[in-house]
């Protein structure tokens, strides 16, 4: 499978930007993302909007330490979204579940003789 091409390659390729900015970073405002990217506001609202309506990130309200220009909305990875890690060793075998948030509510260890 090629990479996509045109205006739909160029969108996956910024939300998939903006998402990994997200998880790597943790909560950041709209107007950060606008920084990090060199999008304009109006695109990073459009593709925020986006990655909300996938239930991949929430909005929260802007940061009240922030004194200077507009208020910019925080978007943070939705705690919700998961994914279970396996990670197999020569003696044991260790599940976690790890959010986008880069949480790890829940990690066990299954010690084994062999795999």
């Amino acid at each position: 499978m090629g990479e996509i091409t045109g205006p739909e390659g160029v969108r996956q390729r910024n939300l998939a930007r903006l998402l990994r900015i997200v998880h790597l970073e943790g909560p950041v405002s709209r107007a950060a993302l606008t920084d990090a990217t060199a999008l304009n506001r109006s695109t990073i609202g459009d593709l925020v909007a986006e990655l909300v309506s996938a239930g991949l990130v929430v909005e929260g309200a802007p940061d009240a330490q922030r004194r200077v220009g507009r208020p910019s909305p925080t978007v943070a990875a939705d705690r919700r979204v998961m994914a279970i890690a396996v990670n197999p060793e020569v003696d044991a075998l260790e599940i976690a579940a790890v959010g986008l948030d880069r949480r790890i509510p829940v990690r066990h260890r299954i010690d084994v003789d062999h795999l």
